[in-house]
């Protein structure tokens, strides 16, 4: 189980405990989405964009899901205002296009995007094996994280199934198109993905269970908290502090 192939493997950031880092963007991420102020949103963007720049993520692949989630952002930016009173930039009809929603649907979007960032740099950087190792020791519970663990573990390969039960169907001539043949067809493929993917699942727990599963992993090796890991903690927290002070004094 590898890093993402869009995360550059030596990083000042990957070099952090994966326990650091897991805390250290979920209170980031939470603190970014109870701000109000645009300044303290500004702020939180640029620090993002610095931790992205630090954990060397290539933004070749990091484009496709800003993409995703800007353009959500974009709806927000253009229906939001209309329902949002406050001094009106445009009126139609009864309805007014508010300075205050435009407001607060850019305070959003900059919030929204400095938490992905941050997410991307402190979170997607940590291959699967070391995200469950870390979350065991933040004592998570262990169904969660084996949850977790196999659902991240079999998306892929989940992906992978329907990409060739699609294939097939193109050979075989399938078209898709807006009629009772496709809805039929689709259904029927996704049944068989279903099923597919009960059969898989049989089999890998059977083999699991061959080679002594009973319900737990266990941890081998144990992470380190190093001085440059403390050194991490102590910025994080500083900088969280300074977002609290600029958001809240």
């Amino acid at each position: 189980m590898t890093s993402l192939a869009w995360v550059q493997i030596d990083s000042p950031v990957t070099r952090l405990d994966p326990r650091v880092r897991l805390v250290a963007g979920f209170v980031i991420s939470i603190m970014l989405a109870v701000v109000q102020h645009g300044e303290a949103a500004v702020m939180g963007l640029l620090t993002a964009m610095v931790c992205c720049w630090l954990a060397r993520i290539s933004w070749r692949g990091l484009w496709p899901r800003w993409v995703a989630l800007n353009g959500l952002l974009l709806v927000l930016v253009g229906l939001l205002p209309w329902s949002v009173p406050g001094a009106a930039l445009w009126v139609v009809g009864p309805w007014a296009y508010s300075w205050e929603g435009l407001q607060l649907a850019v305070v959003v979007t900059l919030k929204s995007n400095a938490i992905l960032l941050v997410c991307a740099a402190l979170i997607s950087t940590i291959n699967t094996a070391s995200l469950a190792h870390a979350l065991s020791h933040l004592h998570l519970p262990a169904r969660l994280i084996q949850l977790l663990l196999f659902t991240i573990r079999y998306l892929e390969l989940l992906q992978r199934e329907r990409v060739r039960l699609w294939r097939a169907a193109r050979a075989r001539g399938f078209d898709a198109r807006m009629n009772r043949h496709t809805y039929r067809t689709i259904a029927q493929l996704v049944g068989m993905l279903i099923l597919r993917s009960l059969d898989r699942a049989d089999r890998v727990l059977n083999a699991m269970k061959a080679r002594g599963y009973c319900g737990r992993f266990y941890l081998l090796h144990h992470f380190a908290f190093r001085r440059t890991d403390l050194a991490g903690t102590i910025i994080l927290m500083l900088w969280v502090a300074l977002l609290a002070w600029w958001e809240w004094l």
